[in-house]
Order: structure tokens, then C-alpha cells, then sequence
């Protein structure tokens, strides 16, 4: 594959110069570490299935908040994900470059990476997610959860489960712009827009990043009148939720996102010194929930597309559409019992000269767990 030929290097960064405009919505107070730490405060876990609280799982969760964002200074999944115990990060090059995820040994594909509880996982990569597309700009926070509470979500998930929180709509409107120029001729715009009343609420984010990069290749293997190439990298991300109560017990959900990215990369193996990929990932779920005393349920539907496209015409193509019905049955303190059934389609289609493919199949599964 191309992108095995990838060389590593030093990754640029942004920050020489910042400039900010006022922006208007406060910090979400948050804790941090593995649980909260704060008496006053509960923490509820969506990666598990249903909703749960943290202090009723496992040790072998992290949350990563919105303050551990904002403190850190954390730009995409990658860097936030990379500070995480029993996380080992494997990025290939700098922005835009190859990155695989391991948790507790197992393999990249052993992870079962969500968004609001959506599935984003592409099939046309062996149901890996790719990490270094996705921007923090309106996320509220990531859930790391090791262990058996992972397994609820099938043999993708023997390492666990990560799951990406967008942020919603506080009471009130608000609306934020940030501005960033930097070395290597890098720069950020972003814009956030939030707000709810009554019984709806929205939010609204939008970034653009785009950087003229290094070359990562040394200089002793570069081809001779290559010395001032760079391996450049420009993103869109754009994500869209919204929330309406229909009542005490009823509640919609829905979820938009998209990414567009282009980056380049030296593939010193082919004739074409400077190679460029592109990639179009978009995600669409939609859920209806239901809330009472002894009896949890929600009704879902997602989609989940992307198309990577590399060296002239060759791409990769993955599609994966999902029903899901889940169920959660609370008695008392000590009986608890989920169960439910989903279906899905996933379908790979590849065009490359060497390793032409084109796939789909169908699971269904029932499910109960006590």
C-alpha cells in the first residue's frame, strides 16, 4: 500500500503566533483522570451500552474533557488519544499521516470507535477508524473503556471501546471564533454556534485547518531537485447535532458529520516521488429513545461512508448502514438486564491496480446480558 511507504519525521506545529477572537462560550466544567473526582458531579458513560454512570464500571476507564482538552492544548483525536494509559499511538509521518491505535495488545482493528454512539468504523480498512482525520473542535469529550464492559459490543471490540462525545446545546445561544497562524506556513479557523430553549437544542461546529508541512523524508533519500519539497496537509471537519424532548419520556437524537482531507506524502518505491491522497468521510445517525424508571430503550439508525482516494484514480470505498434496537431493564439495585438485536450492511469496494476487490455482507445479532 502506499501509505506503508510513509516515511517518519518530525511533525510541525501550530502556535508561533495566535490570535484570538472573543469567544463566547465558557469553558464546560469538567473533571479530569479516570473518574470524577468532584462529589457534586457525575460523569455518565455512553461508550458502555444504555447509560451508565461511571463510578458503576470498571477502573479501566478514561474520560478525556472538554478542561483536559482545553488545558493540553489537544488538536485532533491522535494527540488527545496518545496521552491515554494502555494506549500505544502509531502515526507514521506528521499531519494526515497513516495512524493506528493498539489498547492492551490487541490489534488496530480490535477497537470499536463511536460518535455519539454511532459506529464510525470503516470496512474497507479492515473496520479500523482513521484517527488522524478527526479534529477536537466540538467535541465535549472521548470515553476510553478497557475491559469486559467491551465485549457488549461483539469480537470487534476485544481491546474496547472509544467513544467520541460531541458537545450540545447549552440555554441560551452562543457562538465562538478562533483564529490560528503558525509555522510552516500553517493556519486555523474555526466556528462554533450552540444554543437551546424549551425543549430543543442544537450545535454547530466547523474548522479548517491547512499547513504546508516538512518533507519527512531525509535528505540522503531524496531524489535529486527534491530538497524543498514539503508534505502539506489541509482538513475540513464540520459537525451538526441536535435534540428535541418530545416529552418526560421521549427524546431525538440526530448527528451529522463530515471530513475532507487532503495530505502528501514521499513514496520513494515509485516512480512519483510526491504522492497526494485524499479523503471524504461523512456520518449520519439518527435516534429515538425512550426514558423511564424501570425500562430504557432506544431505536437507531446510522450510516457511515468514506472514500480514500490515492495516486491518480486508485481508492478504497466503505459503507456501512446499522439498526439497532437496545434495551436496558432495571428491577432493583443488584438485577439489571440489557438486551436487544441489530442488523447491518457493510460493503468494501477497492480500484487499484494490484489488489482490485469489491465485498458486502450482512450481520444480524440478538443480545442479552445480565
Amino acid at each position: 500500500m502506499a501509505l506503508l511507504h510513509r516515511m517518519a519525521g518530525a511533525r510541525c506545529t501550530v502556535g508561533a503566533c495566535l490570535i484570538v477572537l472573543p469567544a463566547l462560550i465558557p469553558a464546560v466544567g469538567q473533571t479530569t483522570g479516570t473518574v470524577s473526582d468532584r462529589d457534586d458531579e457525575t460523569i455518565t458513560v455512553t461508550a458502555a451500552r444504555g447509560f451508565s454512570a461511571a463510578d458503576k464500571l470498571t477502573p479501566a476507564l478514561t474520560v478525556v474533557t472538554s478542561e483536559d482538552i482545553a488545558a493540553h492544548q489537544y488538536r485532533n483525536l491522535t494527540d488527545a488519544l496518545a496521552s491515554v494509559a494502555g494506549l500505544h499511538v502509531a502515526v507514521s509521518g506528521g499531519y494526515g499521516a497513516q495512524t493506528s491505535v493498539f489498547m492492551r495488545g490487541t490489534e488496530s482493528n480490535h477497537l470499536v470507535v463511536l460518535i455519539d454512539g454511532f459506529e464510525v468504523t470503516d470496512p474497507a480498512l479492515s473496520n479500523t477508524f482513521r484517527f488522524e482525520y478527526l479534529r477536537l473542535d466540538g467535541v465535549e469529550s472521548i470515553e476510553i473503556l478497557r475491559g469486559p464492559h467491551g465485549t457488549q459490543y461483539g469480537s470487534e471490540a476485544i481491546g474496547g471501546v472509544i467513544n467520541i462525545v460531541t458537545k450540545k446545546g447549552r440555554p441560551g445561544r452562543r457562538v465562538s471564533t478562533l483564529v490560528e497562524y503558525g509555522s510552516f506556513d500553517s493556519n486555523f479557523v474555526s466556528f462554533n454556534a450552540s444554543g437551546s430553549s424549551h425543549n430543543r437544542s442544537f450545535s454547530f461546529s466547523a474548522g479548517y485547518f491547512d499547513t504546508e508541512g516538512e518533507s519527512f523524508t531525509p535528505s540522503r533519500l531524496r531524489q535529486p531537485g527534491d530538497n524543498d519539497e514539503d508534505d502539506g496537509y489541509r482538513n475540513v471537519d464540520l459537525k451538526i447535532s441536535g435534540a428535541v424532548n418530545l416529552n418526560e419520556t421521549f427524546r431525538f437524537d440526530t448527528y451529522y458529520g463530515r471530513v475532507d482531507s487532503e495530505s502528501e506524502y514521499d513514496a520513494v518505491d515509485f516512480e512519483a516521488y510526491e504522492l497526494e491522497q485524499s479523503a471524504d468521510q461523512r456520518r449520519l445517525g439518527i435516534r429515538l429513545s425512550m426514558d423511564t424508571r424501570v425500562w430504557d430503550s432506544y431505536w437507531q439508525i446510522s450510516r457511515y461512508q468514506a472514500k480514500t482516494r490515492q495516486r491518480n484514480d486508485d481508492f478504497l470505498h466503505g459503507r456501512r448502514e446499522k439498526v439497532k434496537w437496545h434495551n436496558d431493564f432495571a428491577w432493583s439495585d443488584g438485577l439489571h438486564v440489557s438486551a436487544g438485536f441489530e442488523t447491518e450492511q457493510e460493503s468494501a469496494k477497492s480500484r487499484r491496480d494490484f489488489s482490485p476487490f469489491s465485498e458486502r455482507a450482512r450481520n444480524n445479532a440478538v443480545y442479552v446480558a445480565a
